[in-house]
């Protein structure tokens, strides 16, 4: 019997791939979460740099 016809592989299978892509999921959350706050400290930075040197 193929490994592919066995249904308790397939079970594993399919847990493991609904697995790594809640994970890879999670850490494009937590990237962008970071990403977000970087572009606001920056933009931030920015505008007080402005605002000292009017």
């Amino acid at each position: 019997m193929f490994l592919t016809k066995n249904k308790e592989y397939l079970k594993l299978l399919h847990k493991i791939k609904v697995r790594v892509r809640s994970a890879q999921i999670k850490a494009t959350i937590s990237v962008n979460k970071e990403l977000i706050g970087l572009y606001w400290d920056v933009g931030k930075m920015i505008t007080e740099r402005q605002a000292k040197s009017k």
